[in-house]
Order: structure tokens, then C-alpha cells, then sequence
């Protein structure tokens, strides 16, 4: 009984517990905001996220079990709300420039599939420039060419990997056919955002994972 008893604190330790659920934010815009997530009993739980630099800053919210679904609202420097909406457990979601103000929007899942990954990957485009991308396996055996990431990401519209492949580079493409040096690599099986930092360069990151098909 008291080795059962250790498995499952261990199990609790080292994150293969499935009582709590986080929901992710990432931030693409050029501007600090507060994430406030309202809980079930009224308590609002908040996080500052940071501007995208140097890199996209990532804010989570630990769920309690049974949790499905919580208010969001995200507020700017001022106090003043510019985007609200729900998140539900397990959701990932990027904050993007909107006009005037930002939106979240939906990211995939938190946490990655590991080898049991789907073959694809999906594509947002943050640059405000045309891009044409060549995915090159690091094992030398897969490629994508001429892929064009789109100014939302399309669920319908995956773009389907090499299985014998885990890890891509990212060769970017200007729409007169200069070379874009993209920071970055893709991973199978997520949603990746391009996005350029405050010195103009041109990164790519890997966001939730694409949800499995029931």
C-alpha cells in the first residue's frame, strides 16, 4: 500500500495527472495587456503578458478539476477592456492586433502529442508582408515547398508533413522572391505564428497543438 501511495504522488509530481487543466495566452502584439480569467465562484485571477519581445511572453492559468469553461477579458495599459470572450480547459490562444485593438484567438490545445503528433502543421501570418515558406526536415528526408501562410490560421486547411520528420526549418520567401531568414523551426501536429520583433526580424513559434479528431 505505501509503494501505491508513492506512484501516485509521483505521478501527481511530475505532471500525469489529469486533475487540473491550464489555458494558455500568448501575446503577437506590440503592447502590454492583462489577462483576467473569472472562476466559477467569482474569483478573478489575473497576469500581466508582455509585449512580443524578444520573444512571444506566454501567460497560464491553472484550472481546478471539473473546470470547463471561464470568462476572459483582456484589458490594456489604461484599464480598458479591448477584447472579452471564454476559454475552455486545455485551450491555448494568441493575441493579435485587431485594427485599433487586439484579439485572442484560438491556438490549439496546451501541451503537444509528442511521436503520436498529427502529420500537419498550421500557419498565421503576423509580418504584414507576403510570405511563400520551404519546410526542410532536419533529417534530410522531408520537405514542403511553396507553402503560403494566410492572415488567420484555416483548421481546414492543414499542411501536411512528412511523417519521418520531426523537426522542420523554415526558409521564408518575399513576394518579389527575396530571401527571408526566418528564425524558428516547426514541429508536427501545431499551430505556428510568423511574426516579425522589434528589430524587423522575421521569427517563427510554435504555439498549442492541433486537436485530434474524435
Amino acid at each position: 500500500m505505501k509503494t501505491l501511495k508513492m506512484l501516485g504522488s509521483a505521478l501527481v509530481l511530475f505532471g500525469f495527472s489529469n486533475a487540473n487543466a491550464d489555458v494558455v495566452f500568448y501575446n503577437a502584439a506590440p503592447a502590454k495587456y492583462t489577462v483576467a480569467v473569472t472562476l466559477p465562484n467569482g474569483k478573478i485571477d489575473t497576469r500581466d503578458i508582455s509585449e512580443h519581445t524578444p520573444g512571444l511572453d506566454s501567460k497560464s492559468f491553472v484550472l481546478a478539476a471539473g473546470v470547463k469553461t471561464v470568462k476572459v477579458a483582456i484589458t490594456d495599459d489604461l484599464g480598458e477592456t479591448v477584447w472579452k470572450g471564454s476559454a475552455n480547459q486545455d485551450d491555448s490562444f494568441l493575441i493579435v492586433p485587431d485594427g485599433k485593438g487586439v484579439k485572442a484567438v484560438y491556438a490549439g490545445t496546451y501541451g503537444s502529442y509528442g511521436s503520436d503528433a498529427p502529420q500537419a502543421a498550421l500557419f498565421l501570418n503576423l509580418t504584414g508582408e507576403p510570405l511563400t515558406l520551404d519546410l526542410e526536415g532536419h533529417n534530410g528526408v522531408g520537405a514542403v515547398r511553396g507553402v503560403t501562410p494566410a492572415a488567420t490560421f484555416d483548421p481546414k486547411k492543414p499542411v501536411r508533413l512528412n511523417p519521418k520528420e520531426v523537426t522542420y526549418n523554415v526558409l521564408g520567401k518575399s513576394k518579389g522572391g527575396e530571401t527571408v531568414e526566418v528564425d524558428g523551426t516547426v514541429a508536427p501536429g501545431r499551430y505556428c505564428v510568423l511574426w516579425k520583433n522589434t528589430q524587423g526580424r522575421v521569427k517563427v513559434t510554435t504555439l498549442g497543438s492541433i486537436p485530434k479528431k474524435k
